[in-house]
């Protein structure tokens, strides 16, 4: 399967528009979230993405071969990233509920980040180098995030650009000992979503863009701050189940997607929502990308998996691509 994953990978490299290698040049990026864009990151770099399986020896051991074949398919890309660790390494050594785990991952990845340094070797990045770090973010706003806010002043002082990307969603109302795990992937459409829950968003979320759209002191130029907006879905039109994925159209997140896209605009931050490509592509259930890319895992609602199930391998580059836009087009 590795090798038919290799094959598919050479006979697709990825073509990137001017303004993806001449805003990468240089740059470095500096990005938090889940899984998401994890996923994300892990395409750019060449990196194992996080698996979705339960933590055994064989699926760890699985994950050490797995991230040596995605070497090898970063290099079928043309791109040489060195790396320190796997950018997933450390997903599933927090054990526990959702909320435990949520708390772990901020924790481990604020200590030890996954840093990367790419640089092109031959088309179609031989004009590109660049670097990435990324952490793991559950929260809309936390002390992890001033720990990545103080990360992005020191690389201002070493890097002609510095790119922030910040996501996160509904695993915020996890904070409240009502929430349950179930409303993070299938939940009715009356659902009474408490208005406590939803002013606790919008302070954290006031919060953490003004943290960073304000106090980047006398640095000249400041970060290029991005707010990446979840995935959402096309809604399933089975009339007989009352239920969606949360990420569906109109669902709790693509409302929460509108407030904090709103949020971003007013302090200045810059947006990047896929919105448009996710709904007219069908998330994957409990499958393997054709190419490799992202394993997602079974979820009851019909919508699929919205939060692993697209192919990584689409829905990056448009990502890329809408990130060096955002951050570059005025400037090139």
């Amino acid at each position: 399967m590795l090798a038919a994953i290799a094959s598919t990978a050479r006979s697709q490299v990825y073509e990137p528009p001017p303004v993806v290698a001449s805003c990468l040049d240089g740059a470095h990026i500096l990005a938090a979230g889940p899984s998401e864009l994890a996923g994300l990151l892990a395409w750019l770099t060449g990196g194992a993405p996080i698996s979705t399986r339960r933590n055994t020896a064989r699926m760890r051991e699985a994950e050490r071969t797995q991230a040596v074949e995605w070497n090898r398919l970063a290099a079928a890309r043309s791109l040489a990233c060195s790396t320190r660790r796997n950018l997933g390494d450390r997903h599933f050594q927090c054990m526990g509920n959702y909320r435990v785990r949520a708390a772990c991952r901020e924790d481990l990845y604020k200590k030890t980040p996954f840093e990367a340094n790419c640089s092109g070797i031959t088309r179609p990045w031989r004009n590109a180098s660049f670097s990435v770090t990324y952490v793991w973010k559950s929260y809309q706003y936390s002390h992890a995030d001033e720990h990545l806010h103080a990360a992005a002043v020191r690389r201002l002082r070493s890097h002609r650009r510095v790119i922030v990307v910040l996501s996160a969603g509904l695993q915020e109302f996890g904070r409240f000992a009502e929430h349950r795990e179930t409303l993070l992937h299938n939940v009715r459409d009356d659902e009474p979503w408490p208005q406590s829950w939803m002013d606790s968003y919008v302070a954290r979320t006031s919060q953490l863009f003004q943290l960073f759209s304000e106090k980047w002191g006398r640095h000249t130029p400041t970060p290029c701050v991005v707010w990446r907006a979840q995935n959402i879905a096309a809604r399933h039109a089975n009339y007989s189940e009352p239920k969606h994925h949360p990420s569906a159209v109109n669902g709790v997140h693509h409302w929460l997607n509108r407030i904090s896209i709103a949020l971003a605009k007013l302090n200045g931050l810059k947006v990047v929502d896929l919105t448009p490509a996710t709904i007219s592509r069908k998330p994957l259930d409990h499958s393997v990308d054709g190419n490799g890319w992202m394993t997602a895992r079974r979820v009851d609602a019909l919508e699929g998996d919205v939060y692993h199930g697209y192919r990584i391998s689409e829905i990056a580059p448009l990502f890329l691509e809408a990130l060096s836009v955002a951050c570059c087009e005025s400037s090139t």
